[in-house]
């Protein structure tokens, strides 16, 4: 009985280490604009660290895997974030930095945006 629930736990563990892991990056939106291609672009330099836009979708589909409905889902977000000055969490896949999201179209996809 014991081994079984070592077994378990040790079971249970091993997945836990398996799971997904993000990098929270949080701040106020300093600006975003959605250009005549549909891309979604941020600026924030409490996010990124300095005042450089981040590409985060499309609201026309496509290049980045994120669908339509969720880059306006997200629009909608940073769009009330910006009018009520609230802090937006843009979490991205384990193995970057906040700092180091590269620029406008190069830009890292964000895993999910929300508000704080």
């Amino acid at each position: 009985m014991i081994r079984t629930i070592q077994s378990v736990i040790l079971t249970s563990l091993l997945l836990a280490g398996n799971a997904n892991a993000y990098v929270n990056c949080d701040g106020v939106v300093t600006n975003f604009q959605v250009n005549a291609e549909g891309t979604l672009q941020v600026t924030s330099e409490e996010i990124w660290g300095d005042d450089k836009g981040r590409k985060i979708c499309s609201v026309e589909g496509g290049e980045t895997g994120v669908g339509t409905s969720t880059c306006n889902a997200w629009l909608s977000i940073i769009l009330s974030a910006k009018l009520s000055q609230t802090i937006v969490r843009v979490q991205y896949p384990d193995g970057v930095t906040c700092s180091t999201i590269p620029t406008w179209e190069s830009a890292t996809t964000p895993h999910m945006i929300d508000i704080r």
